[in-house]
Formats: structure tokens, sequence, C-alpha cells
């Protein structure tokens, strides 16, 4: 009986018997594996080189760290949505950018570039929607050509 919201649970957001039922809304999209990642202190990467981060906290089997790759994360099949952060020192050439691996391969729409002047810290962030075929290695990386000095980064990651 759709009018008595107690017999159908989860209730819909529209339950008016919210004395006799929780009215807990399911979201159908989000699931309960995520994970976050992040690095702290001053460390340098060459050119190309992963940035490594460390698992802080996540839940489910679908996000976890690496043991291929140290400082990388694991993906299961799926999609995910993405966001990842650094702050980053400009280098010499002005120009400082990282970017998102996936099973080794540059992945399409990942890399973020900002400009600044040498030696200034500079945050670089962006969120994208990335699907996954198959288990996979997902890599936070130094997209610049030469050496680059992060002091903080980040990897969050949600299973749609």
């Amino acid at each position: 009986m759709w009018n008595n919201c107690c017999c159908n649970h989860p209730c819909p957001i529209f339950c008016g018997r919210l004395r006799c039922c929780t009215n807990d809304i399911v979201n159908p999209v989000l699931t309960g594996n995520f994970g976050y990642f992040n690095r702290t202190g001053q460390f340098s990467v060459g050119g190309l080189g992963i940035i490594p981060v460390s698992f802080v906290l996540g839940e489910g089997t679908s996000v976890l760290p690496s043991t291929a790759v140290p400082g990388a994360v694991t993906l299961a099949q799926g999609t995910y949505e993405v966001s990842y952060f650094a702050n980053v020192v400009i280098p010499a050439s002005g120009t400082a950018s990282i970017a998102l691996r996936l099973n080794g391969g540059l992945v399409n729409g990942s890399s973020v570039e900002v400009t600044g002047v040498a030696g200034e810290i500079v945050s670089i962030s962006q969120t994208i929607m990335l699907s996954v075929a198959q288990s996979s290695t997902l890599e936070l990386f130094n997209n610049t050509g030469a050496n680059l000095t992060t002091t903080l980064a980040s990897l969050s990651i949600k299973k749609m």
C-alpha cells in the first residue's frame, strides 16, 4: 500500500508518516565504496614520476592501496568520481602539471596545468569521472617534464 510507507521500507523521501518511520533516504547512485589517500610534507618527484599517496580512510573493497605499485591505488571494475589535489612549487620553467595514469597510460582529460613565478606555491585540483573496465592501478603523477616539489597531495575516490 503506497500511502502507508511504514509497510514499504526504505521509505520514499515524501513519506508523510514521520512518527512511525525513520524516513531513511536511499540514494541509488552512491555506494559505500570509497577511498581517501594523501601525502603530507614536502616531497620532490622527477619528471613524469608518481606522486605517492598513502591510504588514510576508506570503506569497501573497490578502492584500495595498490600492492603492486607503492603510492598508487587499485580500483575494481566500475565508474568512479576521482578528485585530486596538490600544492606544488612552480619550477624554473614557470609551469607545473599533475595528471592521472591508469595502468600506465594517461587518463584523457586528467591533466591540469598552472603557470606562475618560479618558487611560488600554488594549488592544482580537479574532479573527473573515470570508468574502469577491469581491476586497474591508478596513479597521481607529475605531468611536468622537470622535477616538481609538492607540499601536500590528495586523491579522493568514490565508486558510483
